[in-house]
């Protein structure tokens, strides 16, 4: 029989026979699969979904579409631009007024019992204009009578504010700017008291270890609105921090970034650090460029591999914690004029990608096995596009063609609140 021939420190030679070792391997290895296996069972997962709040009349709205104009307009005047294309997409709870407490109470308990955590709010205020699209959280979320059934936090979307309501064939990706996304320090200031005493004070919003959570949308558009100096942009964040300590709501702030500009910035990543910064995570698949191989539409299969291979990438070099993203589905030419050609000349003219609540499924099992590999003991989240893009036609909420299915999913893999 063969053996073999252990050494230990200084004493005899051990001859023990090679099945005892492979016996000995296999049950340590199937101790550690058990080990792993129970502490994802035990596992808390955040899911958080991106809302974009553009379901309810605005001020400014009005001002550049006319009287009670809301996005649902473009959501209902679209259509199909190529063959077997699916337009439009009509949700299965028509097209309600996110202001409403009662409309929006619906969502909280959609979100509830299928697993979704959080509610990360697209959240604009522009300088020259203020408060943009804010009664959906103001006026809807906060004043509904469940909110303590999910947690919200805020992604602020310091973006240039553009007229692409629809976009002509002639915009081609440019600039068109109602307002930029830069604000000066008064300004920083005074949204910043904003958030900290209406927002961080709420008992549902939501906290990395005891640390309000505020993502940026654009962090190299913070930077500008600091003439890119680190130092000054330091001063802007901790003035957060410090007014959040004041009021006796926590001793932190848990500042999240998106990794838009990380993915072309050679300095992003001492940046960042520098910025103190606690995570990165991503918005969309759409701005992953790998993400599109054909025109107009891309298998949702490729656009699941090349961005799975994002998560281990963005997880091995960026320098602070990345949360991994997915994306149900992406398709922006709602917000195309429709009597425009369809062409591949920048967004929101572009390719696109949509799952089957199938291939959904296979995304968010191959992201929870991502997860159950890389995360903290004590964090583990996750962020979606969408809740509710439907201009974007990157949704959760329930349509009329798959119904609730895509929440299904969530909450047959993940478990519900």
């Amino acid at each position: 029989m063969a053996t073999l021939i252990v050494r230990r420190g200084q004493g005899r030679d051990t001859n023990m026979p090679l099945f005892i070792v492979a016996l000995l391997l296999i049950a340590v290895s199937s101790a550690e699969v058990a080990r792993t296996e129970e502490a994802a069972a035990a596992r808390q997962y955040d899911i958080g979904a991106y809302y974009y709040p553009a379901w309810h009349v605005d001020a400014l709205s009005e001002k550049l579409h006319g009287k009670n104009w809301t996005e649902w307009e473009l959501v209902k005047a679209a259509k199909p631009r190529w063959p077997g294309h699916s337009m439009p997409k009509v949700p299965l709870w028509g097209y309600e007024m996110d202001d409403d407490p009662a409309v929006f109470a619906k969502k909280i308990d959609a979100a509830a019992e299928n697993g979704v955590d959080v509610f990360l709010f697209d959240w604009y205020w522009h300088q020259g204009n203020g408060p943009y699209l804010s009664r959906g959280l103001e006026e809807g979320f906060l004043k509904a009578s469940n909110n303590h059934k999910v947690k919200f936090a805020l992604m602020w979307a310091n973006q240039p504010l553009l007229d692409i309501m629809p976009a002509k064939h002639a915009f081609r990706g440019q600039t068109v700017e109602v307002f930029n996304g830069t604000t000066d320090m008064p300004t920083f200031k005074q949204v910043a008291d904003h958030i900290v005493t209406t927002y961080f004070s709420h008992p549902s919003y939501y906290r990395v270890r005891s640390c309000p959570y505020l993502s940026f949308y654009q962090v190299i558009t913070l930077l500008d609105s600091f003439h890119n100096n680190v130092t000054e942009t330091l001063s802007a964040l901790d003035y957060i921090v410090q007014t959040t300590k004041a009021q006796g709501i926590a001793q932190c702030v848990h500042f999240n970034g998106i990794d838009t500009w990380m993915r072309r910035n050679p300095h992003a990543a001492s940046l960042i650090q520098q910025l103190h910064f606690s995570s990165l995570t991503s918005y969309t698949w759409f701005h992953n460029t790998a993400t599109f191989n054909a025109f107009p539409v891309t298998s949702y299969d490729h656009a699941t591999q090349v961005n799975a291979a994002y998560w281990d990438n963005a997880n091995k070099t960026y320098p602070i914690r990345y949360i991994p993203n997915v994306s149900a589905s992406w398709d922006p030419s709602p917000r195309t004029c429709q009597t425009d050609v369809f062409d591949h000349s920048g967004y929101p003219f572009g390719p696109t990608f949509s799952s089957t609540p199938t291939q959904w499924k296979t995304a968010l099992e191959q992201v929870k096995s991502f997860m159950d590999r890389t995360c903290d003991p004590d964090w583990c989240m996750l962020t979606i596009n969408a809740w509710n893009e439907w201009s974007e036609s990157a949704y959760l909420e329930p349509d009329t063609k798959d119904q609730y299915a895509r929440l299904n999913a969530i909450r047959d893999v993940f478990g519900a609140s």
